[in-house]
């Protein structure tokens, strides 16, 4: 490795390929001194009148004229004399001003700012040229060009910038001098000038004449402004008001108008194509962007050809501009994680370095790669020496190598690695020539016949090129040719250097583009793109020197050569070498060293037509050390790029729909004569064409104008209302919304406006509903600068109410415009597709345009008719035209045969007459895919549908991949399958020219941090699949995928980087299978918790619940299999689903809890024993490779919770709900008259509409689920469809609120019960069959006996009475004690079971042979009882009460009380529902939630609650509320008795930890052993005990402070000995309830606090009070002792926190607050108190005098304080805060806790203060690293935590937490012992640090 010192050399701003130019008109003058002369009129070298037209006999002439004026000698050096035949060749009278004298820091101002920039040429893409395309600069916002190269740069660039004007000054010192063949090495002759470059020469600091050569000093060019066009300029013809944005600034047009004036030599202000030829050339503008400016679209010349130099100065400003604009919105890959490997290298003299490559760096590379979540894509640059197909063991040929190096301009992430050897590559033939340079070159190839024996040349020259008229600038390209041809060229004009002196004085510059090795060629692009990317750094240089071989050897190498030739190209390839070692810093560049020896150095023979040798290196130790410091550079280069942070995928979201907003809008067709464009460009600017004729039809007096115009406002769109743009498919939508929307965005009004847009279906968060709606809410959240509120990520209910609330409020500050693009791409099975989300009344200043097929989907009827706009087809008549402008747009030709052609294959294709436009674009791709004037398309229909045929095979793969496929996925996809192993240069030769194959079909999009081929529209996929070939091999190629998925990890772990999640996996796996149809590898995979895991992590739980909605449809029902030992079954698929909607449910109520890592597999252990979750669970935590921190509930449930999903969404209370047959969906009736429609399955909201206009009072499914009957206080009842939400048919018979309904079994008769009293029988067409009259009360329920012929009604006249529907009388009459509320037939018709108020259910029998009666009665506390059911085939009997409690009965059974009971609802439970089946149970409730319980689980339950043992005279193991059983029912009639379980008041854990104590305000005290997490004894207590607590030493007593004031004293050996939990003792009393209790140090000592404005000291040995505190005005709420034992503290209500001595009880100080002081403590130093205040505020004190040190400041309301050992202070409060502060730096801002979203009242902290314990309100308890506030676990709970008490020291980690129902939780921590341990042992060092 060397670097060898010199001066830096930067690469030249000319071309670094070779591209094809312009010839000069002339060139500038110098003056003696050797400066420019600038001057005043730019003579020409011909004029306007005498310009001929160029031919072989013009170039000939040219050739001839200029022999005569060179004067070359043939050896020596060069010099500046001119005497004898040595002297150099004075050059032309003007010399060309070439690239490398533009780069001077003080650049003229006439000098255009025209900086190039390689603009994307990826082989696909919408611009379909794969040329090297070099466009004008970009500008920055103030109009100045945006260099490359920062202006902040280090010394080395500035060395850099001072070695580039040196070379320039020697270039075109040398330019002007002739080349002799023996120093053509230190020449540079007029076509290297042409395109420079960096390596060809080694430069000098002087012109040969050794005279300084400086660049003229020109004045410093003044940035440009940018201006925006007044209104009133060039107004548009649809009224639409835009900005042009690409029109220049005045000053940015007088310059260039200053500069193109040089190039008027007449004077008149007008310019010829010739001058602006000149113009151009001289600015060194590419070719390719001179082809446009003279192309079709580009500068329109007047009659005689001539153009102002205004208006030429304008267009060329104005295309930069645009150029600037293009070149921002290309297709950059900004967030990809594939990493381009280029290696340029000499192919037959790194045979071996290229072998080491791939056999040994690049696997180990992508190894790494896979480690980090990247992936390396080499790309070996081996070329072709020509166009011939038998090269096929070789690389891509020159056009293939150079477009692929352009990929570097958009690549984010690539590296560079170039291999230089002694001696230079081989020489290649260019891929373009303009005719200029043909017909030079032919005129050349004829003077070298005619001087030589080489004949066939000129014929070879015109085998080898045609003429491709496609192009805009007709162009030659090289055609596939024998390699004799080639060869003979490339000897005639690249390798005969010097032989003829003709030669380099008229062929210059097409010899330059021969000449230069295709490595040097490849090196200066690359390395010249990294400079203006500001990435050289990413090049790194091998080249490797053999010392000491012969002169004989390297004839062997490069026979046919003569010694001084020899000497020659070695000398060149040293300079070559030389440039490259100064150019670059020493740690990229590396050098080697060999001497040469036979053994250790293979010289092979020359093949025929190659021009060197292949050399083979045998030297293992050089190429150990080679692969090695390769590998070095790369790997390290690599882990660099990849520590960058990764945008967050809703950024990459919206930048992708930013970049299909740009290409959708480039293919509108007629925009200024599209009426449907003219009609959305009103419609969201407030539709005022319709406001301008209401307004003119009010002042008409005409009826018949009035009326005319009426009906033309009707045809206008409503301004409220979504408008719908419908068409079939290809027919222009998509094209219409984005340059609509584009359009709009370049308006005034953009400024003011809000401007979404979506292309559905178009990326991963737009093929969902619920995740359109959450990138569509965040980004609305982003514009009103305010966080989104509630837990994340938000359900899809939560997003049908956020999303209408944030365009509400956003649309009262600016108008909002959205546009989504494409409805109908919405997944049939989602139920966004129903768009319910989407109102058809939309808020005042919110716009809404969307596209979609044709009734598809079919809920956009529900929008206003005027508002649905159709796209019409294409006209035949229009056909052409539509070419033609594509045309325009491709910038390209084609002949019109061509054009007919692709008309006719579209024809021939089509099998849909409406969808013709997509069969004429997909033709009209395939005959624009490069293809020339000359040759014909390739089409789909000639692709081999044959397995293994690779194109064939990729295209299936795109087709079907869901996200599309990255280069590297396709690669390995292809190897799977065998293909392509045998040949090494399958990864790059066959796959790029596989891809060209493709171009017209596929697109590169950015997916998943990869950048990826995807099919370029949905059209295409269709046209594609329907080929014969393809349908048939779909489920094979997602089978491939699958596989291809399934042998990939889940996460990627590296020791730099961390875990990674594998999101192509992820995403598409399970996708793929199910496709695929490989059900048990479904199954595997829904049922793989550690993949539910990832999924969850990596945000995509949503997509997950969508996989298993989907795969749980797809797999078969009887599916049970064995893979591997282990049960494949759809039983347990279904386990594994309802295990995750449960944990969904649980931790979806807290922000992102479901993305923290592990907290799925925490979900999963606690699930109940022997489960599938559990058992899997189990297996991975007790892995010692998977060691990690979770919380293990040691209480927890043993059955599994039969609540299947919480139905969240209404917005009023919820009277009546109804289950459909099959139980997939419900319906709810609201108190606001809406109807609310769910999935069962997935808890989403599938509909909601306005169905009354009054409280819906019944609701119910018909058997078909496609019905709805609903009845409403609006006296009527209605069917409904369900998929379209119309009304069928309205029951208007009743006249007052209709309360119930009830459907006949055949669904021809419907019933339905009023407040009139009446109960009406009427059928499907809403006509009154029968109405039966009798009860003297409204009728709340009836019900259809099973055989139809009976019907019972339950009445509020307290009675239920049986009806014989063929009599129309009452069969029987049943009396109740209260108002009867809900009646129900048994399934054999002869009993009958009724709800009624007094909390009662009664079972009757019907039974006519025997007198009818009750048979049986159950009741439940008090209250009334809304509802009731029957399920389980009538052996089980549900209960609704008043207090919101469901309870359970068994029929049979003679029990006293209820099996199981469940605090279902905060609410009444109004009505009850079972689904036909029997599985499901429906409750709605007043507190405006829906639930739906699973009823299997609900019986599971039951038997376990049979089975649990209650010790003798306890009611249950925790603390439940008891009814009074002495209340006479009687007197309770309407009262409403609390049934909820009551609030755990204080909980506390002995110092080990082994028992626990927790009291509740029923005055219940419990004590727990937590070992066994279980209680062992209730207490006596007769009062509420407040606070208990136990002495730091012991676990044996505690002492618990009670509401009555006094202090009672619990010994646990006695109570367990005895089994008797009464008091021990009793110390003393305050008058008041106590709400403090806090122990000394030693054990022996506690302080209590009082609401009687007391605090006390208490002594538990003497059992005595020791001193009394007074002072405090207020309640005491804490008191702590001190460390030492010296000190009191307390804090009050009376905002006071004050100190006491603790011998005389005296108070020493008092320190004030603004509000209660909630809590106080003293620092582990005894030197400091500490107070928390609801002030917001923390307040540190000196412990003796009472001095404020400090005043910390929190975010919220203060309630808790937590002190460790170590000195660190915990506080928290309301709204989830916890801050943290190390108390030896108070002045260091806090550490936050982030996590909680509500009050926090319980908080611990670990002895060292290493973790943080606490539980909160918001239903959490979570365990946090203090060190970095980082969350380690948390445990969801569906009640708020009121109190905990936690153990956390070296050996346990254990808390108990109580919540407000009652309820007890122990939890285990594992995974922080080792860790406390740890923390523990360094604890000094922890604060130091801090």
């Amino acid at each position: 490795r060397g670097c060898q010192k010199g001066p830096a050399r930067a690469v030249m701003a000319g071309r670094a390929d070779s591209g094809t130019q312009f010839e000069a008109p002339g060139s500038r003058p110098t003056s003696a001194e050797g400066k420019i002369i600038v001057p005043k009129k730019f003579i020409p070298a011909r004029s306007k009148s005498t310009e001929p037209r160029l031919t072989v006999e013009v170039v000939e002439a040219s050739l001839s004229r200029s022999l005569k004026s060179s004067d070359v000698r043939k050896g020596g050096s060069i010099s500046g004399n001119s005497d004898g035949e040595n002297a150099g060749s004075k050059g032309p009278k003007f010399p060309l001003l070439n690239a490398a004298q533009k780069i001077s820091s003080d650049p003229s101002p006439f000098l255009l700012p025209l900086q190039r920039v390689y603009s994307p040429s990826l082989l696909i893409n919408h611009v379909k040229s794969t040329r090297s395309t070099v466009r004008i600069a970009p500008v920055d916002d103030a109009g100045v060009p945006r260099s490359r190269m920062p202006h902040s740069a280090s010394n080395s660039v500035d060395e850099s910038l001072r070695g580039r004007r040196s070379a320039s000054q020697s270039l075109q010192a040398s330019s002007i001098q002739a080349t002799s063949a023996n120093n053509s090495l230190l020449s540079v002759t007029a076509g290297q000038m042409a395109s420079p470059s960096m390596f060809g020469t080694k430069a000098t600091a002087s012109t040969p004449t050794g005279r300084s050569s400086k660049s003229a000093s020109l004045p410093k060019r003044e940035s440009f402004s940018r201006k925006e066009r007044s209104e009133q300029n060039k107004p548009n013809k649809m009224n639409v008001e835009e900005i042009d944005v690409f029109l220049p600034s005045a000053k940015e047009l007088k310059e260039a108008k200053e500069l193109f004036r040089q190039f008027d030599t007449d004077g008149d202000g007008m310019l010829t194509m010739a001058e602006i030829q000149a113009s151009l050339y001289f600015n060194n503008v590419d070719f390719e962007e001179i082809q446009a400016i003279f192309g079709p679209s580009g500068i329109k010349f007047s009659q005689n050809g001539n153009i102002s130099v205004e208006e030429f100065a304008t267009y060329l400003c104005k295309r930069r501009r645009e150029n600037a604009n293009r070149q921002q919105n290309s297709h950059i890959s900004k967030h990809s994680k594939v990493i381009r490997v280029y290696v340029s290298s000499c192919m037959h003299q790194h045979f071996s370095e290229r072998k080491v490559l791939h056999d040994v760096v690049f696997p180990k590379l992508m190894a790494l790669a896979e480690t980090v979540g990247a992936e390396i894509f080499p790309i070996d640059l081996r070329y072709s020496p020509g166009g011939s197909e038998d090269a096929s063991q070789t690389g891509p040929s020159q056009i293939e190598a150079m477009n692929e190096l352009s990929k570097v301009a958009t690549d984010k992430n690539y590296i560079f690695v170039g291999l230089i050897a002694d001696l230079p590559g081989e020489c290649v033939l260019p891929s373009e020539l303009s005719q200029s340079e043909f017909e030079t070159l032919k005129a050349s190839s004829k003077i070298i016949e005619a001087a030589s024996d080489e004949k066939g040349l000129t014929d070879a020259i015109e085998r080898l090129y045609m003429l491709d008229k496609n192009a805009v600038v007709p162009t030659y390209v090289l055609q596939n040719g024998s390699e004799e041809e080639v060869s003979m060229i490339l000897r005639a004009f690249a390798e005969q250097e010097g032989e003829d002196k003709q030669i380099h004085s008229s062929f210059a510059r097409v010899r330059a583009k021969i000449s230069k090795s295709l490595n040097e060629q490849e090196l200066t692009k690359c390395i010249s793109l990294g400079l203006e990317l500001d990435q050289a750094k990413r090049t790194y240089i091998f080249i490797r020197n053999v010392d000491s071989m012969a002169l004989d050897k390297y004839h062997s190498i490069m026979p046919n050569k003569t010694d001084d030739e020899t000497l020659q190209i070695i000398e060149r390839q040293t300079n070559f070498k030389e440039n490259v070692v100064e150019r670059f810093h020493e740690d990229q560049v590396y050098q080697y060293r060999l001497t040469y020896d036979s053994n250790l150095l293979k010289l092979h023979s020359v093949s025929t037509f190659n021009q060197k040798a292949t050399i083979e290196i045998l030297d293992q130790d050089y190429l150990n050390l080679f692969s090695h410091q390769v590998y070095e550079c790369l790997s390290s280069q690599m882990l660099e790029m990849m520590k960058k942070p990764s945008a967050s995928m809703i950024d990459m979201e919206l930048e992708a729909h930013t970049d299909l907003l740009k290409r959708n809008a480039a293919n509108i067709f007629r925009w200024e004569s599209n009426q449907l464009a003219h009609d959305i460009m009103d419609y969201i600017r407030g539709s005022p064409s319709r406001a301008t004729i209401l307004h003119k039809a009010s002042s008409m007096t005409d009826v018949k104008s009035k009326r005319k115009a009426k009906e033309e406002a009707e045809k206008q769109a409503v301004p409220n209302c979504p408008l719908v743009v419908t068409g079939m498919t290809g027919t222009g939508k998509s094209s219409l919304l984005a340059a609509c929307a584009e359009k709009f965005s370049y308006s005034k009004e953009a400024g003011h406006c809000v401007l979404i847009y979506r292309c559905v279906g178009a990326t991963p968060f737009t093929r969902d509903g619920r995740l359109l709606l959450e990138t569509l809410c965040e980004e609305l959240a982003r514009v009103l600068g305010q966080e989104r509120t509630g837990p994340r990520p938000a359900s899809y209910n939560t997003l049908l109410v956020e999303f209408p609330e944030l365009l509400r409020v956003l649309s009262n500050k600016k108008p909002v415009i959205i546009f989504l693009d494409g409805l109908n791409e919405l997944p049939r099975t989602d139920h966004a597709r129903r768009l319910s989300w989407l109102p058809a009344t939309l808020p005042n200043n919110v716009y809404v345009v969307a596209s979609a097929l044709e009734d598809d989907p079919q809920a956009i009827s529900k929008f206003s008719k005027q508002n649905i706009k159709t796209v019409s087809n294409l006209d035949p008549g229009e056909y052409g035209e539509i070419i033609d402008h594509w045309l325009d747009n491709y910038k390209q030709g084609l002949q019109p045969e061509q054009k007919a052609a692709v008309l006719e294959n579209a024809k021939s294709m089509a099998t849909d007459a409406c969808a013709f436009r997509s069969y004429l674009r997909f033709c009209f791709d395939e005959a624009t895919n490069n293809v020339s004037s000359f040759a014909f398309p390739d089409k789909l229909m000639d692709i081999t549908t044959t397995p293994g045929v690779l194109v064939y095979e990729c295209l299936g793969l795109l087709c079907v991949a869901r996200n599309g496929l990255s280069e590297y996925e396709l690669l390995q996809l292809l190897f799977m399958e065998g293909e392509g192993k045998h040949s090494k240069s399958f990864p790059y030769r066959m796959f790029n020219r596989m891809i060209h194959r493709l171009t017209p079909y596929i697109v590169t999009r950015e997916r998943d941090y990869r950048t990826v081929f995807s099919i370029r529209h949905e059209s295409y996929r269709s046209i594609i699949l329907n080929v014969p070939g393809f349908q048939e091999r779909i489920q094979e190629w997602n089978r491939m995928l699958a596989k291809f998925y399934w042998n990939q990890r889940i996460e990627h772990q590296s020791d730099l980087l961390g875990r990674r999640k594998n999101i192509r996996k992820l995403r598409n796996m399970i996708y793929h299978q199910i496709n695929a149809e490989l059900w048990e590898d479904v199954c595997i995979s829904l049922c793989d918790l550690e993949l539910i895991q990832a999924m969850c992590e990596a945000g995509m739980s949503a997509e997950l619940q969508r996989m298993y909605t989907t795969g749980m449809k797809a797999v078969p029902a009887d599916l049970v299999s064995s893979v591997d030992g282990v049960e494949v079954s759809y039983s347990n698929l279904q386990s594994c689903y309802r295990f995750f909607i449960r944990s969904l449910n649980a931790l979806g109520q807290h922000s992102s809890m479901i993305e923290q890592p592990g907290l799925m597999i925490q979900m999963a252990a606690n699930e109940p024993e022997n489960t599938l979750p559990e058992i899997q669970a189990g297996k991975i935590l007790s892995s010692s490779s998977n060691a990690r921190v979770w919380m293990q509930a040691l209480n927890k449930p043993i059955s599994i919770s039969p609540l299947s999903s919480v139905l969240v969404g209404s917005r009023s209370v919820i009277r009546c709900s109804h289950i459909s047959d099959d139980g997939s969906v419900i319906v709810n009736g609201s108190d606001s008259g809406d109807l609310y429609i769910w999935d069962s399955e997935t808890s989403e909201s599938v509909m909601s509409f306005q169905a009354h206009k009054s409280v819906v009072n019944a609701v119910r499914f018909l058997s078909s689920s496609s019905r709805i009957l609903s009845a409403a206080s609006d006296n009527t009842a209605k069917i409904w469809d369900e998929p379209t939400t119309s009304c069928i048919a309205t029951y208007k018979g009743h006249s007052s609120p209709v309360l119930s309904l009830a459907v006949s079994p055949d669904e021809k008769t419907f019933a339905s019960g009023a407040e009139d009293m009446q109960i009406h029988l009427w059928n499907e067409e809403a006509t009154t069959l029968h109405v039966l009259k009798g009860h003297e009360g409204p009728v709340r329920a009836c019900d259809f006996s099973p055989d139809g012929l009976r019907l019972a009604s339950a009445s509020l006249d307290k009675t239920c009475k049986v009806w014989d529907l063929e009599s129309k009388s009452v069969l029987q009459d049943f009396q109740h004690r209260g108002k009867v509320l809900d009646v129900h037939f048994f399934q054999d018709g002869d009993r009958l079971i009724t709800a009624s108020a007094f909390a009662t259910c009664s079972i009757w029998s019907t039974d006519k042979t025997e007198d009818g009666g009750l048979v049986r009665e159950f009741k439940t506390g008090s209250g009334s009882c809304f509802s009731c059911s029957l399920m389980l085939q009538d052996s089980l009997m549900c209960m609704a009460s008043e207090g919101g409690a469901l309870s359970f009965w068994s029929v049979d059974d003679d029990a006293p009380s209820p099996a199981l009971s469940i605090a279902a609802h905060s609410g009444i439970v109004f009505k009850t529902s079972t689904s036909k089946d029997g599985a499901w149970l429906v409750t709605s409730s007043a507190d405006k939630i829906t639930k739906l319980w699973n009823i299997k689980a609900i019986s599971i339950q039951m038997a376990h609650e049979r089975e649990r043992k209650v010790p003798e005279g306890e009611e249950g193991y925790e603390h439940e509320a008891e009814p009074d059983e002495d209340e006479d029912e009687e007197n309770i009639n309407g009262k409403e008795i609390n049934e909820n379980p009551v609030w755990i008041q204080s909980m506390a854990l002995s110092p080990s930890g082994t028992y626990g104590v927790s009291s509740s305000e029923d005055g219940k005290l419990c004590l727990w052993d937590t070992n066994k997490a279980e209680m062992v004894m209730r207490c006596d207590c007769a009062h509420v005990c407040r606070v208990a607590c136990f002495p730091p030493h012991s676990d044996d007593v505690f002492v618990a402070a009670c509401d009555d004031g006094v202090i009672r004293v619990f010994k646990i050996p006695e109570m367990l000995s005895s089994g008797s939990g009464s008091c021990s003792m009793e110390i003393g009393y305050h008058d008041l309830c106590i709400r403090a209790l806090k122990f000394a140090r030693d054990g022996k000592r506690f302080i209590t606090g009082s609401l009687d404005h007391l605090a006390k000291v208490w002594s538990l040995d003497s059992i005595s009070q020791e001193m009394s505190l007074q002072g405090h005005e207020g309640s005491v709420l804490d008191a702590e002792v001190s460390p030492s034992m010296n000190l009191y503290v307390t804090s009050s209500t009376d905002k006071t926190v004050r100190v006491w001595n603790a011998k005389s009880g005296k108070e020493q100080w008092q320190g004030k607050h603004g509000a209660y002081v909630y809590a106080c403590g003293f620092s582990p130093d005894n030197k400091r108190a500490i107070s928390v205040s609801g002030d917001r505020t923390v307040r540190v004190w000196t412990a003796k005098k009472g001095e404020c040190l400090h005043i910390l400041k929190a975010k919220s309301a203060l309630l808790t304080c937590a002190i460790s050992e170590a000195g660190f202070l915990l506080c928290s409060g309301y709204e989830g805060a916890m801050h943290m502060w190390d108390m030896k730096a108070y002045e260091a801002p806090p550490l936050d806790l982030v996590g909680h979203d509500a009050e926090i009242r319980s908080l611990q902290l670990s002895r060292f203060g290493s973790y943080a314990l606490s539980a909160s309100n918001d239903g959490s308890v979570r365990i946090f690293d203090c060190r970095s506030g980082q969350p380690l676990g948390a445990l969801p709970w569906p009640f708020a935590f009121t109190s905990m008490s936690s153990v956390v020291d070296q050996e346990r980690a254990i808390c108990m937490c109580g919540d407000s129902e009652g309820n007890v939780l122990i939890v285990r921590i594992h995974g922080v012992h080792d860790i406390l341990h740890r923390h523990i042992s360094h604890g000094d060092s922890l604060l130091s640090k801090k």
